[in-house]
């Protein structure tokens, strides 16, 4: 019933619309207010619901501030992501690996981020890079590769704890994610592939039919605003979540300060940086509400109180990426009170990471 009003409200407005400017011209100020509401009306009727709360209390957690409706004092309320192993906490093991899946849990993660990537034959593997070379053995982009010849890459290649690990072979993502719910880890799985997003969409809807659980056990989260919006208007059900850092569209890299410049053509480049213009703008005053998310994930130096309270108003939480010094993990979770990346899970007692970084000088006779 809604969606048939929101139908018939946009169809008049737009007939009206272009009626009156027709036959009004289009210079009268109430011409233009009349496309304002068939702009209004347009938006209302693709806008994404947010999916049900308590599929996404199961899944996030509950809010420490108790802002997003979730209740404050409720069972297992201490049952929220925890640290999240960044790409399974690359640092600890292989990244992306099941290797590192598991030695996650045994360090008391209870969720997993990881990235999908695929093969030339179309099969989704657990892989940051567009290229093999940086964690791997092998040369060249992956989409270049088939199945068979990624499966004999060994993952742990360039780790520094190769000897460890090594030989580690690259999982798919469907061999990643039941290792994850046997050992009853949540997780949050990014996708790139922005070129070829309806056959992402129909890789993650397909992921989740065959994996139900994933439901109150997955956050699915992209830079790329058009891959959410396909997925979840295919499956409203499916939780959210937006990642944003500045300089996205125009730098590869954030220290701060960006470096790395995307393009080489200076108009490309002054184009990205308009359109990182735009892109800040339409997620902090947007996109978080006409895309329905439940989280967004934020690099970690944007972060201010007054930030965190601002999304914390609307009822969506905030991801804090990717976060591997301690003092600072200390201050985001125990200060800012968010849920943070890392690609490590071993800490430091903040206790002693003071001690350890006091000019020499400062320290007490006790500590020397």
């Amino acid at each position: 019933m809604l969606a048939l009003y929101l139908r018939s409200c946009l169809l008049a407005w737009a007939s009206l619309y272009l009626g009156l400017a027709f036959l009004g011209g289009l210079t009268h100020v109430w011409v233009h207010a009349m496309g304002v509401g068939a702009l209004l009306c347009l938006l209302s009727y693709f806008r994404l619901p947010p999916p049900d709360p308590e599929s996404s209390h199961a899944l996030l957690g509950l809010d420490p501030r108790n802002l997003d409706g979730s209740p404050a004092k409720a069972a297992g309320a201490r049952l929220g992501l925890g640290v999240i192993a960044h790409r399974a906490a690359g640092e600890d093991a292989p990244e992306n690996s099941l290797s590192a899946v598991r030695l996650a849990a045994e360090k008391g993660a209870r969720c997993i981020e990881f990235d999908v990537a695929f093969t030339a034959d179309g099969q989704a593997v657990v892989l940051h890079d567009d290229t093999v070379d940086r964690t791997t053995d092998g040369r060249g982009p992956i989409q270049n590769m088939t199945w068979e010849e990624a499966q004999r890459l060994d993952v742990a290649a360039h780790h520094v704890l190769k000897e460890a690990f090594s030989p580690e072979r690259l999982p798919s993502v469907d061999a990643f994610v039941s290792e994850c719910l046997a050992l009853n880890l949540k997780m949050i799985m990014d996708l790139k592939s922005y070129r070829e997003p309806e056959k992402t969409a129909r890789f993650a809807i397909e992921l989740f039919q065959r994996f139900p659980g994933l439901y109150s056990r997955m956050l699915v989260s992209s830079f790329f605003p058009h891959l959410i919006y396909l997925i979840r208007r295919q499956d409203p059900k499916i939780v959210g979540c937006l990642a944003w850092r500045p300089g996205f569209l125009a730098y590869q890299h954030y220290g701060p300060p960006l470096n790395g410049p995307r393009f080489d053509s200076p108009l490309q480049h002054y184009l990205a940086r308009a359109g990182d213009v735009v892109l800040q703008w339409s997620v902090h005053e947007f996109l978080w509400y006409f895309l329905g998310l439940s989280a967004v994930a934020i690099e970690k130096n944007v972060l201010t109180p007054e930030y965190v309270q601002l999304w914390r108003e609307r009822g969506v939480r905030i991801l804090a990426w990717t976060v591997n010094n301690s003092l600072q993990k200390y201050y985001l979770e125990n200060y800012l009170r968010v849920t943070i990346m890392s690609d490590s899970l071993d800490r430091i007692p903040i206790e002693e990471y003071i001690q350890t970084t006091q000019p020499d000088h400062e320290r007490s006779p006790d500590s020397q």
